[in-house]
């Protein structure tokens, strides 16, 4: 009589382009059974079965921030991918966009035409955010490079170039900015609109060489990195430097932007205090029409100090 022999294995398939691992475990040694005078076929016993999943959190290669996704869907959604995440089930992907870019997905990047070369164009430039989902309550613009022509020397408004934000809430204002604003970053609140949100550089025919590459992230309704009502700029540590916008500019369009209002605010830090206080440390912002360029604004450094108890 002819022996069947089956086997015992597991069977591990990967999915090159995705983020599931199916695990599956067969049979062992399973002889077949007569039955009426025939074989019956062999079954496989299917005693696991676990899908691996992975969160599409922020991810970072070098100096640059993207999300976890599988490589497939990096790919599907227009993304570069660089770098793995997830233990390397994933790939760190990175959503970058120039003029006219449209983008849904967090941790997306505005750059200008031609990035990392410089631009000189005249051009109306922008890109369209639209939230990830409906709990998305802030947006967060870090300027990782900004470099355009700066404020008029006789007004001190963006006349020339200027970088402006719309579609958001109708009480969130975000300045118009222009000049030198590298580590910057602002706060747009955008709870209260569905969008889309447009992020707009104006560049004129003044010759420069303009950069800038500016990262939009989307914040969660109850993200605790969420900045208070109110402010432009949050800051979180308990030291740290701040600054006006276009501070340190020696080009000719030197010094502070006019016609300002803002809030930067700083984070309590629980480390730092032993009262209960809440809410946030705020520092106000005006500047008036009378521009001076001989002024170049200011530049601070906190340090949050600690309460003493003792009378």
């Amino acid at each position: 009589m002819e022996k069947y022999t089956f086997w015992k294995s597991v069977f591990v398939m990967i999915l090159a382009f995705g983020h599931l691992t199916f695990c599956f475990t067969g049979t062992e040694d399973q002889a077949p059974a007569k039955k009426h005078g025939t074989l019956r076929e062999p079954r496989l016993n299917f005693g696991v079965f676990n899908i691996f999943q992975f969160p599409n959190i922020p991810c970072t290669v070098g100096d640059q921030t993207g999300t976890c996704y599988s490589a497939l869907d990096c790919i599907g959604k227009g993304g570069n991918f660089s770098g793995s995440c997830a233990k390397g089930f994933g790939v760190c992907c990175l959503f970058i966009q120039s003029c006219g870019g449209s983008v849904s997905d967090n941790n997306t990047y505005f750059v200008n035409p031609g990035y990392p070369s410089p631009s000189s164009r005249n051009e109306l430039c922008s890109m369209t955010v639209k939230k990830i989902s409906s709990n998305i309550c802030q947006l967060r613009l870090d300027l990782e490079q900004f470099d355009t022509v700066g404020p008029d020397l006789m007004t001190g408004t963006c006349r020339a170039d200027s970088f402006s934000v719309s579609g958001q809430d109708i009480n969130s204002i975000v300045p118009v900015l222009c000049g030198k604003n590298s580590g910057q970053h602002v706060y747009v609140e955008v709870g209260s609109s569905s969008g889309p949100f447009t992020v707009r550089m104006i560049s004129s025919n003044v010759t420069y060489s303009r950069m800038w590459k500016i990262r939009v992230s989307q914040m969660l309704c109850n993200s605790v990195n969420k900045a208070p009502p109110g402010c432009l700029q949050y800051y979180s540590g308990a030291t740290g430097l701040f600054q006006s916008f276009n501070y340190g500019n020696q080009n000719p369009e030197k010094g502070y932007l006019a016609n300002l209002n803002y809030a930067i605010c700083f984070r309590r830090e629980a480390v730092s205090f032993f009262v209960a206080v809440s809410g946030p440390i705020t520092v106000s912002v005006l500047t008036d029409q009378l521009h001076d360029p001989i002024i170049p604004g200011f530049q601070l450094r906190y340090t949050q100090m600690a309460c003493s108890l003792s009378k």
